[in-house]
């Protein structure tokens, strides 16, 4: 077996150089002894990669079906020169699953994809990496967890449809140790922006997947390990940590979860947050108080907004002792079914019905409810948890940014900041007042931008009616700026 460096070393130099062909022919040639070295194999492999797996992630071949059938069936064969060594660092069997994975990730090929990533040989890949390619284990944990983000994506979550991703994630549970913390550092229109870690993005998917199945005690405990070993330490995601912890100690320790609750509320005081407070005051018995805080998430919100928080409404209609109250608030709960055109509610006729209430009008006057609101949470009033601030304005129509469209940081509804574009609709003290712009052309609850190309947007736009706070800090810069036509829309929408 003396010739079997050189014939290594031969079949490496010629598939180098491109010559797959003829490394293939110098194997074949070479005696038997010297074919079955782990070396000759290892090199074998690898021209196999270069050969037929390869060129499927070039960008500039069209990859076809047959390319992809005949890339899976290199990896099969790869697998087994490298049966030696099948997830060292300079294995070719990492290389070529994680092209695979990649090739089926990008042709949308899931089912394929999930029984790749399942592949337990995946947890014993090398963690080791440099300052230019990331390790095998991180590559392959950040497959894992885009396609159990993907499924955790999908609008109608339920136990069944979420049900795939629970081997990723417990296969990803298995490495955690070892996925890296450090953030990918990116740049974005030339300002440095950092990533979540392939240890945070497990994290913040694991608990949303826990969240969805209702595993209460585990997700407590999986928030609880997070917060305790400081993975979000000064992270803008660490609010959703705080919040799933809160909503899952609701369920079995009310008193702790309010604690929580008031720490998340410190970072993220929007209507839903003050919603969840509330119902853990209801649950510790503490009704008044549970009334005065889901009154006080409806006074931080838009009148253009009411409709997408019925279940504020509901509660407060649920939770009054005032027979007025009550009557507003059923009666604007039927305005916003008539409105939207849905099918009466039996339960809210039935209330109706109950209290003499005429048929709802869709032009329902929204100051009877913040009267209401005002009377059940007196504003500037403080208590132990909080102070209730001035209601934030629909549209300051006097800002003289009104119209520019920026590119500005916006947290997703997964936790993630990305850059987006955004119309400058006013200003509220040191604060910026946005509307997020989408191609969703005809979108519900949304108004067309005539004048999107003028304006330096790619293509066709509208801009949601949802109102945004920002700090400075969070717009990049100036993309351009509306016509004076759609200016005069957005004020007229604001009236």
């Amino acid at each position: 077996m003396t010739d079997y460096p050189n014939l290594a070393r031969q079949i490496t130099d010629l598939r180098k150089r491109g010559d797959i062909e003829g490394a293939i022919a110098a194997f074949k040639q070479s005696p038997e002894e010297d074919r079955r070295h782990i070396a000759v194999r290892s090199a074998m492999a690898w021209c196999l990669y270069d050969r037929d797996i390869k060129p499927c992630n070039d960008p500039e071949i069209q990859v076809t079906s047959a390319m992809i059938g005949v890339a899976e069936e290199a990896l099969k064969k790869i697998r087994i020169w490298c049966d030696h060594d099948l997830t060292g660092q300079f294995s070719a069997f990492p290389t070529a699953y994680l092209s695979i994975a990649k090739i089926l990730k990008e042709h949308e090929m899931t089912e394929e994809l999930l029984t790749l990533l399942s592949d337990p040989h995946a947890l014993n890949f090398s963690w080791l990496s440099n300052s230019i390619y990331p390790s095998h284990l991180d590559r392959w944990s950040k497959f894992a967890l885009d396609h159990v983000k993907t499924i955790l994506a999908n609008e109608n979550l339920t136990k069944q449809n979420i049900a795939p991703a629970k081997a990723l994630l417990d296969n990803l549970g298995a490495v955690e140790k070892s996925l890296s913390r450090i953030k990918p550092k990116i740049v974005v229109d030339g300002r440095p922006r950092s990533l979540p870690s392939p240890q945070q993005r497990l994290v913040m998917q694991l608990t949303k997947f826990l969240q969805v199945n209702e595993d209460w005690d585990n997700l407590a405990t999986a928030c609880e390990s997070a917060l305790q070993r400081q993975i979000f330490d000064k992270d803008p995601n660490l609010k959703w940590i705080l919040y799933r912890h809160a909503l899952a100690l609701s369920h079995n320790d009310p008193t702790k979860a309010l604690t929580v609750c008031n720490e998340f509320i410190k970072l993220e005081s929007k209507p839903y947050s003050h919603l969840l407070r509330a119902e853990i005051l209801l649950t510790l018995e503490r009704r008044d108080e549970a009334l005065r805080e889901v009154a006080h998430s409806l006074q931080i919100i838009s009148n253009k907004d009411l409709p997408y928080i019925t279940k504020n409404l509901a509660m407060i209609a649920e939770l009054t002792d005032d027979i007025e109250v009550r009557k507003i608030h059923i009666q604007m709960l039927r305005s916003i079914r008539t409105e939207q055109g849905h099918k009466p509610s039996a339960e809210l006729e039935i209330a109706a019905s109950e209290l003499g209430l005429p048929d709802p009008d869709e032009d329902f006057d929204a100051s009877l409810l913040r009267q209401a609101w005002d009377k059940i949470n007196p504003r500037g009033v403080k208590n132990e948890h909080r102070h209730v601030p001035e209601p934030r304005p629909d549209v300051l129509t006097s800002s003289d940014q009104l119209g520019d469209i920026v590119l500005a940081s916006l947290t997703t509804k997964n936790g993630e900041n990305k850059a987006r574009p955004v119309v400058i609709i006013g200003q509220a003290e040191k604060q910026i007042i946005v509307s997020p712009i989408s191609n969703s052309v005809g979108a519900a609850n949304s108004v067309s931008l005539d004048s999107w190309e003028q304006a330096g947007l790619k293509f066709p736009c509208v801009m949601h009616r949802s109102r945004i706070s920002l700090d400075a800090k969070a717009i990049f810069r100036k993309i351009g700026r509306l016509s004076d036509q759609d200016i005069d829309r957005i004020k007229d929408m604001a009236k």
